[in-house]
C-alpha cells in the first residue's frame, strides 16, 4: 500500500526528475516562486533549477547560482506587477447595462500611477 507522499509523488512528479536532485513538485515551485516568505539565498541549487524550469519552461544550463537567484526574482516581481495590474483592471472596468458596454472606473488613472512608482524604482 502506498503512503499519501508516494500518490502525490506518482500524480505529481518532481519537475528535476532525472535532471537534478530536487523532489520539487510544479506545484511546489510554483508557491515557492511567487510567496515571498521563501528567501532563495536558502534554496538548494537543484531546487533553484527545478523552479527556473517551470518559471522559465526551460533548463538553464549556463546560470550559476546567482544567475538563478537573480533571475527568479525578477520573475518574482513581474509576478506581483501582473497581479496588481490584474486587481487594477478587476476592480476599475465594470460592464453597464445601461449602456451596453464596459465602463473604466478610474483604472486607467490607477494603471498611471503604477507606471510611474515603476519608473521610480528603477
Amino acid at each position: 500500500m502506498k503512503t499519501e507522499n508516494e500518490i502525490f509523488r506518482t500524480e505529481n512528479p518532481a519537475v528535476g526528475e532525472k535532471m537534478n536532485n530536487s523532489n520539487l513538485a510544479a506545484a511546489d515551485c510554483w508557491n515557492r516562486l511567487a510567496n515571498e516568505d521563501y528567501a532563495f539565498e536558502g534554496m538548494s541549487t537543484d531546487d533553484l533549477d527545478s523552479i527556473y524550469r517551470v518559471a522559465f519552461d526551460r533548463w538553464a544550463y549556463h546560470l550559476t547560482r546567482q544567475g538563478y537567484i537573480k533571475m527568479l526574482y525578477q520573475k518574482r516581481s513581474e509576478l506581483k506587477l501582473r497581479d496588481r495590474i490584474g486587481q487594477i483592471l478587476k476592480d476599475g472596468i465594470t460592464f453597464s447595462s445601461q449602456v451596453d458596454r464596459y465602463v473604466v472606473h478610474g483604472a486607467i488613472d490607477a494603471l498611471i500611477e503604477l507606471i510611474k512608482e515603476e519608473k521610480a524604482k528603477v
